[in-house]
């Protein structure tokens, strides 16, 4: 099940690590810092680190979020603003020096309910994933973030933990599932689901997911329950396996 992070933890990053280097139209290389950016709820900041790496993370600045910040994104069309999720609580935030404005509340089927947020790279639309713990179920969603409201997409065909979302650059989505640990890709026309394979781990609390337009691949900020710490990995986008 998710449980949420407290201070006792290890520190994890739980944003929805994308990368500066998209471009407006394909996704593709070109510019920007190429570091990832990253929430950590364990020490309520915002911070950066190389994708490369991932063993340091270097603190901008605070995180405002006061519930938990549990999906993020950055804009596709514009890479030094990203979004966040705080609970339904919606923020922008600049990218380079971590201020966070909060622009009001998106609704989603439960509070605390959000967990997957990103760009598609074609469309340059923002599409989110929530989990209906009443109802047993993943759902994906398009976001307005200008009229601050949500449209429901479909359901997406896995138990019900879709636990963060990445979308590459053909238009195709992925996540992975902390019920059963395994990784699907997902259509984002319909939102269902199409079961890829294991993830190799014991996914468990919040966790972050993107994709890396200047190496085409997707990654994965994890919590591994097994080892009971936070992890970098990177997904095989036609066997879900994760390394």
């Amino acid at each position: 099940g998710m449980v949420f992070a407290n201070p006792g933890f290890t520190p994890f990053p739980d944003f929805d690590y994308t990368f500066r280097t998209y471009s407006c139209d394909s996704g593709g290389g070109g510019g920007g810092s190429g570091m990832a950016y990253c929430a950590m709820n364990a020490t309520g900041e915002y911070g950066s680190f190389d994708p490369l790496d991932g063993s340091v993370v270097t603190a901008i600045g605070p995180s405002p979020a006061s519930v938990f910040e549990g999906a993020g994104a950055i804009d596709i069309n514009d890479p030094d603003t990203a979004y966040a999720f705080d609970g339904n609580d919606f923020y922008s935030i600049d990218v380079t020096t971590g201020t966070y404005n909060l622009l009001g509340a998106i609704a989603g089927p439960l509070a605390n309910g959000w967990t997957g947020l990103a760009f598609d790279p074609v469309s340059g639309d923002l599409y989110a994933l929530a989990i209906d713990i009443g109802g047993g179920v993943s759902n994906l969603y398009t976001i307005d973030f200008g009229g601050l409201s949500s449209t429901l997409v479909g359901t997406v065909v896995s138990p019900g933990g879709a636990i963060a979302l990445a979308i590459d650059g053909s238009g195709v989505g992925f996540t992975y599932d902390i019920v059963d640990d395994s990784s699907y890709s997902i259509d984002l026309g319909t939102g269902a689901g199409t079961f890829l394979g294991a993830t190799g781990f014991d996914a468990n609390f919040g966790q972050g997911m993107c994709w890396d337009p200047n190496t085409d691949t997707i990654y994965l900020a994890c919590f591994n329950n097994g080892l009971f710490d936070s992890e970098w990995r990177t997904m095989d986008p036609v066997t879900g396996a994760t390394a």
